[in-house]
């Protein structure tokens, strides 16, 4: 008698384990947990601190169910913190799966041993540090802790989704009209500017208050994957939407059917 309860003692404590699982977030995807899943295989991720952020939560959750950016630890996304440099490099080359180039870049500060080496040699290519500033161009670090600006990372992204040819530059004056029309767009680095412009036209990045677009304000990890998310439905796997009520072409009209008429024997001679 007592072998017959012991599946079922099992069976239930593992389904108590797991209902205290959920809610610790114990079921988050692992970061390249995604490989060759369909979104309806993905378990969602459940996360503790995003209380305060529910505008971003459809956007977090997508961006860690597929692998694009890492949680922090378990049930942890610390929604509030700014993306670094380093983080950035992970995230874009999960999103756009980018392979390192054929002449690697070499940086002082940042070791083949180091996990993110793959990731910096794969951004490196678009990252045009001089549109930032002059001397950066001839640092030889790549600063793997410094906070990301929207500015920076629009340049990442405009250059990234150039080389893919599904962004374009604008025309001189295109460009002139948008900074116009921008506030603070005599602030900018001019040489970041025609960067800035194109990701704020092309919907990668929108502008903030008063119509301004802030070029030094940093990214938080709920901005970044509201970001990524956004430019991956629109440039990296945007969805299929069928029409909810999809127009069927009219059927044929058929002529209306003839009255048959009796067959006459045929007359016989006499």
């Amino acid at each position: 008698m007592f072998t017959r309860t012991r599946p079922r003692t099992l069976a239930t404590l593992l389904v108590l384990l797991g209902a205290l699982a959920a809610p610790l977030g114990l079921l988050a995807q692992k970061p390249g947990g995604t490989k060759g899943k369909t979104p309806g295989q993905l378990k969602t991720p459940v996360f503790t601190d995003l209380a305060n952020h529910p505008t971003e939560l459809p956007a977090i959750t997508n961006m860690v169910a597929l692998g694009i950016i890492p949680p922090v630890g378990v049930g942890v996304f610390s929604p509030d913190a700014v993306v670094t440099r380093g983080d950035f490099a992970v995230m874009v080359q999960n999103l756009f799966k980018l392979t390192a180039p054929p002449k690697a870049a070499t940086f002082s500060d940042i070791k083949p041993t180091d996990p993110i080496f793959g990731a910096v040699q794969a951004v490196a290519p678009f990252m045009n540090r001089q549109a930032i500033c002059f001397g950066c161009m001839l640092s030889t670090n790549f600063s793997p802790n410094v906070a990301l600006s929207r500015e920076e990372s629009s340049i990442i992204l405009v250059r990234i989704m150039g080389a893919r040819k599904q962004l374009q530059a604008l025309s001189d004056q295109d460009l002139q009209t948008f900074l116009n029309a921008t506030p603070d767009a005599k602030n900018w680095t001019p040489s970041a500017a025609p960067y800035i412009a194109v990701a704020v036209k092309s919907g990668v990045m929108p502008l903030l208050a008063g119509n301004s677009f802030q070029p030094a304000q940093k990214l938080t990890r709920a901005d970044t994957a509201v970001l990524l998310d956004n430019v991956n439905r629109q440039f990296v796997s945007p969805p299929v939407v069928l029409p909810v009520n999809p127009v069927r072409p009219p059927l044929p009209v058929r002529p209306p059917l003839q009255p048959v008429q009796p067959v006459q024997p045929p007359v016989q001679p006499n």
